[in-house]
């Protein structure tokens, strides 16, 4: 062993024949295998540079610097040396972990007062503390206690390690880590649960199985729900009124419940004979929160001559399920079912006739 430092390290130098020179390789017999990685450097003839290789190894020569039993090759080890233990910060202690569509918070403990950041580590699938098998996605400042993250796959476990480092120096894997497996959630918006139904009947609370009839005006009401994880961009709304309804021009969307007033209620445009009522809101219902409302006004009308006819009210919600993207490829359909309503028959005219 050679007590001088070579670059700040301690260094093992082999000289003259001691390395057994075969061909193109050099075979070292240094066994301190417990040291980790070591520099080899060519200190008489050999080629440049400063190859990484492991106590105990073979080393291939380039094959233009084949080695020959005629040249001393003076070789020397090197391992960088072992950290101050006074510099080497605590691991942080205690991970937790937080997922919402597609986001991933974890958290910890901070249990060092002079490192200079942390080091986050993830894997998908498998686990283990060792270092290796994981990719290094970030390193933050300082007194950091959590970070978010936003994994590339969704539906599937994620691990994941944190360490402290001071400078260079980085903490071991504290006995908590890994976290996991944490999986990352996929995102999707829902507006199944979004109804429609007959608010009031002539202006009076509609009761359920209540008879309708002809002339009847019928408020209907469109509740807008989304249950999902994420919101649903750009929503439009397209209700189409049947035959037997006839639209009375008043339909108000309120983003903000009940008693909603502008900005919060939407005007809407009617079309196709005044069949097609549409509110293109151009906005985004969030998940969950306040629910949407819809209302409008309609009355029953029938030229049949039956004595009961029937009218059937439906309605699109139409929706992006990715911002920034005008696929409208997303539908909810939604409808009241098929309304009975009766037809008073009128007053026969009855004459009497001589006899």
């Amino acid at each position: 062993m050679d007590g001088n430092p070579w670059t700040g390290a301690v260094s093992y130098r082999l000289l003259g024949p001691g390395p057994t020179i075969q061909g193109n390789t050099v075979e070292t017999t240094h066994t301190d295998k417990d040291l980790g990685s070591w520099t080899l450097d060519y200190q008489n003839g050999g080629p440049g540079g400063s190859p990484i290789i492991s106590p105990a190894s073979v080393q291939t020569l380039p094959a233009d610097q084949t080695a020959k039993p005629s040249i001393a090759y003076a070789l020397q080890f090197a391992r960088p040396l072992a950290p101050d233990p006074d510099l080497v910060p605590p691991p942080p202690t205690n991970p937790e972990n937080f997922t919402q569509c597609r986001r991933i918070t974890i958290y910890w403990t901070d249990n060092s007062s002079d490192e200079t950041g942390f080091r986050i580590y993830r894997r998908q699938n498998g686990g283990g503390a060792n270092l290796s098998n994981y990719a290094l996605v970030a390193t933050i400042a300082a007194d950091q206690t959590s970070f978010q993250d936003t994994p590339p796959n969704v539906d599937v476990p994620y691990y994941y390690i944190v360490t402290a480092v001071n400078g260079d120096i980085e903490s071991e894997v504290g006995p908590d880590w890994p976290l996991g497996p944490v999986t990352n959630v996929s995102c999707t918006p829902n507006l199944s649960t979004s109804t429609k139904s007959i608010l009031k009947v002539n202006n009076q609370g509609y009761v359920s199985g209540q008879i309708l009839r002809k002339g009847d005006t019928l408020r209907f009401v469109i509740i807008i729900r989304n249950d999902g994880t994420t919101p649903a961009h750009d929503v439009e709304v397209k209700d189409t009124l049947s035959e037997t309804l006839e639209y009375l021009g008043n339909a108000t969307l309120d983003t903000d419940g009940p008693g909603g007033s502008p900005p919060a209620a939407i005007n809407c445009l009617v079309s196709g004979g005044g069949k097609v009522v549409t509110c293109d809101t151009g906005l985004d219902k969030p998940e969950g929160g306040t629910d949407w409302l819809l209302e409008f006004d309609a009355k029953l009308q029938s030229t049949s001559l039956n004595t009961n006819d029937f009218a059937e009210n439906t309605a699109q919600i139409i929706y992006d399920e990715l911002e920034d993207e005008n696929n409208d490829n997303n539908q909810v359909n939604i409808t009241t079912g098929v309304l009975l309503f009766r037809i008073e028959p009128g007053i026969p005219d009855i004459k009497e006739i001589a006899p």
